[in-house]
């Protein structure tokens, strides 16, 4: 039924994977994809911006690395208005999500906020 926009979703997905395996927070300027990853991410964010930040923010979620947030706000510092809208949007549909056992909003052991949240938090912050 909607197969085209399923493509392009998933087609974005992946490229924005790709640009995220090379983002660092020193790029050398020889490397053109790391030095240049906010034109790449700003270009995808640009066509079709809600698989591209979900798939960021979900990397964030995850909480993989806690030193990446730094370099992937970077990334979007460039990002028209209308991404930072989407942005805005998609953060706050994520804190909204239902709470389940794998996703809550208090870690029960020691009574602070929860990784995935603290995540978010830092990216909105900065």
């Amino acid at each position: 039924d909607n197969f085209l926009l399923k493509l392009v979703f998933e087609r974005t997905k992946a490229a924005t994977k790709q640009v995220l395996k090379r983002v660092v927070s020193n790029a050398e300027r020889r490397d053109l994809i790391a030095h240049q990853s906010h034109f790449h991410i700003c270009k995808l964010c640009h066509s079709n911006p809600i698989p591209c930040i979900e798939t960021m923010l979900k990397d964030v979620e995850i909480g993989f690395n806690v030193n990446m947030i730094q370099p992937y706000v970077e990334c979007t510092n460039r990002c028209s208005d209308m991404t930072a809208d989407i942005m805005s949007y998609i953060l706050a549909r994520s804190c909204a999500k239902p709470v389940s056992p794998q996703r809550q909003f208090l870690n029960q052991k020691t009574a602070t906020l929860s990784p995935w949240l603290v995540g978010l938090g830092e990216v909105i912050g900065r």
